[in-house]
């Protein structure tokens, strides 16, 4: 057998040169995209808030950049926000209430113009060793995902378009859009139903505390 299915083999990080050569995904500025996201945030001193729908984040995140600098992480498609913030909870027929009523579906329209490197693109692999479906697959941890950012952020792009994990049989792509880590104090987008979205899809609604929880912390 080929050791190389065994093993990821996509590059950890990429020269300036390498960047250059990828495809670029150019979004205009009011270009809408989507987020699913946490409804609340809580302080270190325990106090709950509205949470807003811009953070970029340095965190665990699979594309996230270490601060200063710092990833926001929104979808393509409203399927692709709701099924990524979801994560393992899609692999049943029925999602909990409780874990919808904790999160809020937005639509956001970008306040500028932003260039992605496209790693779904075949000149991804032909040109910069990037398997697009290693690039959402599962690992340990991110560290070599976030190696990879910080060298196309150190090369000048705005981020990367990349196939969401949790998508389906939509395969929707994210953008992790990067810039100075923290909250923005951009427009608040428009807030749409994410039930109505959940139910779309086929799944049932249940009020079960004691279904799985996703393993994906929407903190920020």
């Amino acid at each position: 057998m080929n050791s190389s299915r065994a093993r990821r083999v996509s590059a950890t990080k990429l020269s300036s040169t390498q960047v250059e050569n990828l495809t670029i995904l150019a979004l205009a500025r009011g270009h809408e995209v989507f987020r699913c996201h946490s409804r609340f945030h809580t302080n270190d001193s325990g106090r709950r808030s509205e949470q807003g729908s811009w953070f970029f984040a340095s965190s665990a995140g699979r594309f996230d950049l270490s601060a200063p600098r710092g990833t926001l992480n929104v979808a393509a498609g409203r399927i692709g926000a709701v099924c990524e913030s979801l994560g393992v909870l899609t692999l049943d027929e029925e999602i909990p209430i409780q874990e919808l009523a904790a999160r809020k579906l937005v639509a956001l329209a970008l306040p500028e113009d932003v260039a992605l490197v496209d790693f779904t693109d075949r000149k991804a692999a032909q040109a910069s060793r990037i398997l697009a479906a290693e690039m959402s697959g599962a690992a340990e941890d991110y560290r070599d995902f976030q190696s990879l950012a910080a060298s196309v952020d150190a090369a000048g792009m705005n981020g990367i378009c990349s196939r969401l994990r949790f998508s389906g049989p939509e395969n929707e792509n994210g953008c992790f859009i990067f810039g100075e880590a923290g909250p923005r104090n951009w427009p608040a987008g428009k807030v749409l139903d994410l039930m109505e979205e959940v139910m779309a899809l086929g799944y049932s609604i249940v009020d079960d505390e004691g279904l799985p929880v996703s393993e994906v912390n929407f903190q920020k």
